[in-house]
């Protein structure tokens, strides 16, 4: 999520608010992609359309939404982060968990994409 040279400048925040809680720290390119599998098919999020539109649905069908175990490891050309979700799907009212790892890479110091690979885990 934060390129290394903004590691420890923000804490606690999740990449969705973070422009809400630190406008213009991390800066997307015009051409960010980001891709997630969400209810069995990968959705492609390249314009704030299409990234509004994943939130409202994802609102409308899971509550109670939490990270945990967040951990970011930088590399040369990418950095990593690993996490465990859990929440409720509201159209079951079950509990879910997932563990996943994002991918976010950087252009010129500017966010160029973000790939999510997750998979269901004991809630």
């Amino acid at each position: 999520m934060l390129h290394p040279s903004l590691q420890g400048r923000i804490h606690g925040v999740s990449w969705q608010d973070l422009p809400l809680a630190a406008p213009g720290l991390i800066e997307m390119l015009q051409d960010f992609v980001w891709t997630v599998m969400a209810d069995d098919r990968v959705h492609r999020l390249d314009t704030s359309e299409r990234i509004a539109a994943f939130f409202d649905e994802r609102n409308r069908t899971l509550e109670n939404l939490r990270f945990e175990k967040v951990v970011f490891h930088h590399a040369p050309d990418a950095t990593f982060m690993t996490y465990r979700m859990t929440g409720t799907d509201k159209r079951t009212a079950r509990p879910f968990a997932r563990e996943g790892v994002e991918r976010y890479t950087f252009r010129n110091g500017k966010l160029a994409g973000k790939d999510v690979y997750s998979r269901p885990a004991e809630p």
